[in-house]
């Protein structure tokens, strides 16, 4: 059996090795400052599919955010457009609405075209 002052001494290091190599998703390491504000996306706002594994075949896709509010799970109800279309032999479909974890969508940038307000 181990003496308890070497089983402190041991968690302690550990805590200590965790806090100064630790990643926050969205912020980077504890060691430097936040890279900046993380807000939610809003209804409307253009967002891109990444990392998905149940789907990867939707990894890359545009969709707009239906509605911002994030349910129980961390999802956020999401529209995409053409869905399924000729480039891979399925059939188009109008629209389709999933509810993708908010970690799995990336902001895109406001389009050139489309005037700021």
């Amino acid at each position: 059996p181990r003496e308890p002052w070497s089983i402190y001494v041991s968690q302690k290091d550990t805590e200590r090795r965790w806090r100064r190599t630790w990643e926050a998703p969205h912020s980077g390491p504890m060691s430097k400052p936040a890279l900046g504000c993380y807000r939610l996306p809003a209804a409307g706002e253009a967002v891109e599919l990444s990392g998905l594994s149940g789907r990867p075949e939707l990894n890359g896709a545009v969709a707009r955010v239906i509605d911002g509010s994030i349910d129980e799970r961390g999802r956020v109800a999401v529209r995409m457009d053409a869905v399924g279309g000729a480039q891979d032999g399925g059939v188009s479909a109008a629209a389709k609405d999933l509810r993708v974890t908010v970690r799995r969508l990336r902001r895109l940038p406001p389009s050139a075209s489309a005037p700021a307000l």
